[in-house]
């Protein structure tokens, strides 16, 4: 494959994938929206342009000379209102895969998302499994998702889907970064004690660095185009597992273990009262709290943790997804374990000031 599209290179994964492609030999192109930062994974070895998804003329002039594209693109956010979420996920997600099919590029890689499957019927869920989505961000993706298979039937387009599960690392700053700010501020006596979410609940996960391993393994195999590839680690872990390494890593002490019979009242309640009533003065508090500890400790401030209604009911539900198409494809882990990746994920925090 020659010069590759990077969109979406100034975001949290498009900057791994970027680093990925570069250290595999791939020449790539860099875009992002007009004012976003450069990458310091482009660091002068790769072009950057301006591209917006909803203006075809910057499409058209990204697009130039490049033989391949990677969508990266994507707001990821649960409280975005659904228009926002649609306009980029969807039609920016379409619009894309249109002017790649009209400049004639060899593949698109298109990041899509597990969360098509909303809350999965069977656990490990694959491929081809019911699509549910609940909310409005999932309800985007797989709209996203749909749109740029329609794209690809009617122009001939190579495509390949990836849909990644909930996606760590290095330069989070959503996601389970949020819960990793929370448990640092309770292990210093900032919040009460954490609750064990106790019980056979389990969540998937994967590191940006295997997701960029995956976007490189979709570029480079030619049976990768027409499929569709869960991506998330080799390993799953329950949510209880998750929160006592966290806890411990962190210097904190467990809280109470929740009884099973209040996985099922949480679900109820969180399903049917407004969000401001019952987490905003919540978020309120713990923002105060954190941002005193970024004050005495010298942290950067770059983790804004708060509890969302609709991460809480994803802690609440069971996750995990089959990987073995993805393994057949011949995808090798570098954080085959979420402990593994939490590990260095944790060291890079510290040592960029994003927690004590």
């Amino acid at each position: 494959m020659g010069r590759v599209l990077l969109a979406g290179a100034g975001g949290f994964i498009g900057s791994h994938c970027l680093e990925v492609l570069l250290e595999g030999g791939h020449p790539c192109v860099a875009a992002d929206r007009p004012g976003v930062p450069r990458s310091p994974s482009a660091n002068g070895r790769t072009p950057w342009v301006a591209m917006d998804l909803l203006e075809p003329a910057s499409l058209a002039g990204a697009l130039e000379g490049v033989d391949a594209v990677v969508n990266a693109t994507g707001l990821f956010g649960l409280n975005y209102p659904s228009r926002q979420l649609h306009a980029i996920n969807a039609t920016g997600s379409e619009r894309l895969a249109l002017a790649a099919a009209r400049a004639g590029v060899r593949r698109l890689v298109h990041l899509s998302s597990t969360g098509v499957y909303g809350r999965p019927r069977r656990t490990p869920c694959g491929e081809s499994d019911p699509k549910r989505p609940g909310n409005a961000y999932e309800r985007s993706k797989w709209a996203g998702e749909l749109r740029v298979r329609a794209v690809a039937r009617r122009t001939g387009l190579p495509l390949v889907v990836l849909r990644p599960t909930l996606v760590y690392g290095p330069r989070s700053s959503y996601g389970l970064s949020m819960f990793v700010a929370l448990i640092a501020l309770a292990s210093r006596g900032a919040l009460p004690r954490v609750p064990r979410l106790v019980g056979h609940r389990r969540g998937h996960h994967v590191h940006v660095r295997d997701l960029a391993r995956a976007v490189r393994l979709a570029l480079e195999r030619p049976e990768a185009v027409g499929q569709v590839y869960n991506v998330a680690d080799r390993e799953v872990v329950t949510n209880d597992r998750m929160a006592l390494w966290l806890i411990e890593r962190l210097g904190g002490a467990a809280g109470p273990a929740l009884p099973g019979a209040a996985f099922h009242a949480a679900d109820a309640l969180l399903a049917v009262l407004p969000e401001a009533l019952v987490l905003a003065p919540f978020n309120a508090w713990i923002r105060r709290d954190w941002d005193r500890l970024v004050r005495r400790r010298g942290l950067s401030g770059a983790l804004r943790p708060r509890l969302d209604r609709e991460w809480l009911l994803y802690l609440l539900h069971d996750h995990a997804y089959r990987v073995d198409a993805l393994e057949g494809l011949g995808m090798e882990w570098e954080f085959p374990r979420l402990e593994e990746g939490l590990e260095q994920t944790l060291d890079w925090y510290r040592s960029e000031r994003w927690i004590p």
